[in-house]
């Protein structure tokens, strides 16, 4: 009993501890109004279906309104509940509390111990006590942690909720607009499927797919069977022929010998002609895809040899430009580029004047006729004579002298044209030099002739 006695002085020194503060257990009060929420956005409408009619919106009413303002009152009680617990407020006089706290809880277990000849109490009891009062504060604690956990799932609950619900609603108001898109949507597609249909006919002589199959079913000979089918397919296969031939397709072509076959059989069926019709269709496809491969290559190869070609010029044009002293061309790539091409021009109209000098010295050629049909410029008369005067030198033409005093020219071309005319005459089969030549030679002939007769005659006679 003393021992009881000990543990209720205990207990109610122990329940003498000041109560947690209501502030700080207290669950948050849901039902105070949240902070007002700027919702002047959800009250636009929006695109409507029906010209001149706004469409339906839940943005602005007051049920969608209502829930989303639950919604964010939740997320924000969330917010705050997450929040760490703040240490409870310090107690007044705590210090002497807990020590008046100890002195009854060490004086009622020595009486315990006491009375029980130290069976109980003592420090043992001591230790009990103390460890009940920290099992009770763990218990508070836990038990205001899960109070928390409970008021967050709460919020939890009532923000899904609530959102959920303000999806409906909106849902629910922009349903009718769904209802007549799905209806437009239906109907476009209905009109396609007609456009499709009414494009297959036009390109099928008016026969729609169900009468393009039962025509190419048919075994019957298409000529037979008449109407718009077997004019269809009669008149798309010679269509295709001439535009075939038109487009360059040989009739030794086997799909042009085909379609020609298949065209001029009476027995051909709505299914032969179609299909040699296709095949030739095909050849030309593959031809005209093949002859664009072709001209690409071509285009490619053309592009890549001017290509070379400039990069060829652009090599010239850095090695053989005149520069400065810096190194620096003095030309532009397009100044030098005309000029080359001027002077390549030029070169071949006159030919190579030293050959043409040549010729002159050895009296082939006149200084008039040079002129005149190579029209050279002033370097390639300065090639031309320098060339004569070596050919004249070489051919022992004596060094003209002109009043006394050797010039070094060995070119004389009063002489060379008279060399030339000379030349002229003799090469002529009508010249009267030629005629003597001609004349001289036939009586030297004969001459030679009644000597060969007459030293015949001899020799036979000196036989006898």
């Amino acid at each position: 009993m003393a021992n009881s006695d000990t543990n209720q002085d205990s207990n109610e020194v122990v329940s003498q501890a000041p109560p947690p503060s209501a502030a700080q257990d207290a669950p948050p009060n849901v039902s105070t109004p949240a902070p007002s929420v700027d919702l002047s956005g959800l009250v636009q409408p929006g695109s409507s279906l029906v010209p001149g009619q706004a469409a339906p919106s839940a943005m602005g009413t007051q049920d969608f309104g209502g829930a989303m303002q639950r919604a964010n009152t939740a997320a924000q009680n969330i917010q705050e509940l997450n929040k760490p617990t703040p240490p409870p407020a310090p107690i007044a006089h705590e210090r002497l509390y807990k020590i008046i706290q100890a002195i009854g809880i060490g004086l009622s277990n020595a009486a315990t111990s006491i009375g029980t000849s130290g069976r109980e109490g003592g420090a043992k009891g001591v230790l009990a006590d103390f460890g009940e009062i920290q099992r009770q504060k763990l218990q508070g604690q836990e038990a205001a942690q899960s109070m928390k956990n409970v008021q967050i799932q709460q919020q939890v609950t009532a923000l899904d909720t609530n959102y959920k619900l303000a999806q409906m609603i909106s849902f629910g108001a922009s349903l009718p607009d769904e209802t007549a898109k799905r209806h437009l949507e239906l109907a476009g597609e209905q009109q396609r499927q007609n456009i499709v249909g009414a494009d297959f006919q036009e390109a099928h002589g008016g026969m729609n797919p169900s009468q393009f199959s039962s025509a190419l079913s048919d075994t019957s000979p298409v000529r037979a069977s008449g109407g718009t089918s077997g004019s269809f397919f009669t008149i798309n296969a010679q269509q295709t022929l001439s535009a075939a031939k038109t487009a360059g397709l040989p009739d030794t072509d086997p799909f042009v010998q085909n379609l020609q076959k298949m065209i001029s059989d009476p027995n051909a069926t709505a299914k032969d002609l179609h299909f040699a019709t296709q095949r030739l269709q095909n050849q030309q496809q593959l031809q005209s895809k093949a002859i664009e491969e072709n001209s690409k290559r071509q285009l490619a190869a053309g592009a890549q040899i001017k290509t070379d070609q400039e990069q060829l010029a652009q090599n010239t044009y850095n090695r053989t430009v005149p520069k400065n002293a810096a190194g620096q061309p003095v030309e532009d790539f397009a100044t030098w580029q005309a000029r080359s091409t001027k002077e390549a021009e030029v070169a071949a109209q006159q030919g190579d004047p030293a050959i043409l000098g040549a010729m002159a010295a050895n009296g082939l050629v006149t200084m008039p006729q040079v002129a005149l049909a190579r029209q050279l410029d002033k370097k390639g008369l300065q090639k031309f004579f320098a060339a004569a005067n070596e050919q004249a030198k070489a051919n022992g033409a004596p060094e003209i002298v002109v009043n006394g005093r050797p010039t070094g020219q060995y070119f004389n071309q009063t002489a060379a044209t008279q060399q030339y005319q000379y030349v002229t005459e003799f090469n002529n089969p009508n010249s009267k030099n030629q005629q003597s030549i001609n004349a001289g030679l036939v009586g030297y002939q004969c001459e030679v002739s009644t000597r060969e007769q007459h030293h015949v005659g001899e020799h036979r006679s000196q036989q006898d």
